[in-house]
């Protein structure tokens, strides 16, 4: 993996829409990526030296694990892990 991309990994059984920005931002995404279930993909980060990192699984949905602006924020060459969970019991 190159230094200048971030690993997403989708441990879940869900497609999701995958966003980065610029460390302390949510509004135009620098990259996006679509991942199927259980699938992993990279994200371009630019020039930026931190990044945050959201998750959606519909579009125009609500951020998945929080508010991308919000700590903690991602550097190139990590990998984000995102699990999706829906548990019923009766």
């Amino acid at each position: 993996m190159a230094a200048d991309t971030i690993k997403i990994v989708n441990d879940s059984d869900t497609r999701v829409l995958f966003s980065n920005f610029n460390a302390g931002d949510n509004f135009i995404p620098f990259d996006t990526l679509w991942l199927d279930p259980g699938k992993s993909g990279e994200l371009k980060t630019g020039n930026f030296n931190a990044l945050s990192i959201g998750a959606q699984v519909q579009e125009g949905g609500r951020w998945i694990g929080g508010d991308p602006k919000n700590k903690p924020y991602a550097t190139p060459g990590d990998t984000v892990t995102f699990t999706i969970s829906k548990d019923i019991s009766g």
